[in-house]
């Protein structure tokens, strides 16, 4: 996919950057969770060099799902707050998304200052791709740089109808992520797909199957897959798994099941008496919450020699202290392959191996869990199809 860009050089003193990324980091009680600032880390280097060629940025994203309300808990302010102390740049926080008092705020603005608009989704009409909306939004700027890949699978006016009324490009950070998983993947080629449910991953499971020489799989998807093959009930997150993902199940298996692996072990809770243990036998009313240890050293094994590996999904439920082992395993496992290129995706796991420092293991850390999954699985891409050349 070859995408429109502009050098920076090319960009003047002075000049409004409308620039659109991917700010939604995980919150608490409105604070940004201490290991979640992976995304805005990246954006920060656009922001910097951008500011150092003297450009008024025009900052816009999102943050949560206020579903067109104005929630204090998922104000932009500590996202400027953020940038104001990393990015080290002039910052400030307008009133609102567009209007007059946003537009003030903007022809007061010198250069090389951010100013951070409020959070797009206060407003419905960004999810409706709304061609007015666009249009204002577009009014504050020069030019209209997107740097959000984690939301472009997203037909959104911030995203997708704005760039009718800007000269619009690709931002570097997209432009990496594009061309990363573009790239032929060097074999042999190892996908490592968890998380909770299976619907989520079949796209990419069988856009990236045939090419792959080993698939492990972990979590919700896994127990899908093991009662699809064992033809048992199970659960998955304390809750029976529905006919449709186990016809889906039972597709996938029958393609690729010579190259998918399940986990031979578990780490369970039991509900009624809140006891978790190991096993390596599976069966109807056990909550499945992690991989055991057994596991973590037959997929060791298994992604030896790898030259490409590319992860997306936890292996547990990691915000229990007790289901996070299997997780941590993969991640060092992944780590010791150094002659690899080591992918990873997903928003869940990116903060958890943060905080236990393991995100150094990986080459490239994906800005995009959906979005990664939607574009290697070939699916549509709006806000990257309107920037194509």
């Amino acid at each position: 996919m070859k995408l429109r860009t502009i050098p920076f050089s090319r960009i003047k003193r002075g000049q409004r950057v409308f620039l659109r990324i991917d700010a939604n980091v995980p919150l608490k009680h409105g604070r940004i969770v201490k290991h979640g600032t992976w995304r805005l880390e990246q954006s920060a280097q656009t922001i910097h060099a951008l500011s150092k060629r003297g450009a008024i940025i025009v900052l816009c994203a999102h943050l949560g799902r206020p579903e067109g309300r104005r929630v204090k808990e998922l104000s932009m302010a500590p996202i400027a707050r953020w940038f104001a102390r990393n990015a080290k740049v002039r910052t400030v926080l307008a009133p609102g998304i567009v209007g007059s008092s946003v537009e003030k705020y903007i022809e007061k603005a010198q250069p090389g200052d951010v100013v951070v608009l409020e959070n797009v989704r206060f407003d419905l009409r960004e999810k409706k791709n709304d061609a007015l909306f666009a249009k204002q939004l577009a009014g504050l700027a020069d030019i209209y740089i997107n740097d959000a890949f984690g939301v472009a699978h997203r037909k959104h006016a911030s995203l997708h109808a704005i760039t009718r009324y800007l000269p619009s490009y690709a931002g570097p950070l997209v432009q990496k992520e594009v061309k990363l998983f573009s790239e032929k993947r060097r074999l042999p080629f190892a996908l490592v797909v968890g998380g909770l449910k299976l619907e989520t991953k079949v796209a990419v499971l069988e856009r990236l199957a045939p090419e792959a020489s080993t698939i492990l799989t972990a979590g919700g998807v896994s127990l899908v897959l093991q009662a699809a093959t064992d033809r048992r009930p199970l659960l998955v997150a304390g809750k029976e798994i529905d006919s449709a993902e186990l016809k889906l199940a039972r597709r996938i298996m029958t393609k690729f099941g010579d190259k998918i692996h399940l986990p031979i072990d578990y780490v369970v809770r039991d509900q009624q008496r809140s006891v978790v243990r190991w096993t390596d036998e599976v069966g109807p009313n056990m909550n499945v919450v992690d991989t055991g240890p057994r596991t973590s050293e037959m997929y060791a094994g298994l992604l030896h020699g790898a030259k490409t590996i590319i992860w997306n999904g936890t292996f547990g439920a990691i915000e229990q202290r007790y289901a996070q082992a299997g997780t941590i395993a993969m991640a060092r496992a992944i780590g010791t392959e150094k002659q690899a290129k080591r992918l990873l995706g997903g928003g869940d796991t990116v903060a958890f191996l943060q905080k236990y420092k393991l995100d150094k293991n990986f080459t490239h850390i994906s800005t995009g869990g959906g979005a990664m999954l939607v574009f290697l699985g070939g699916g549509k891409m709006p806000a990257l199809d309107v920037l194509k050349k």
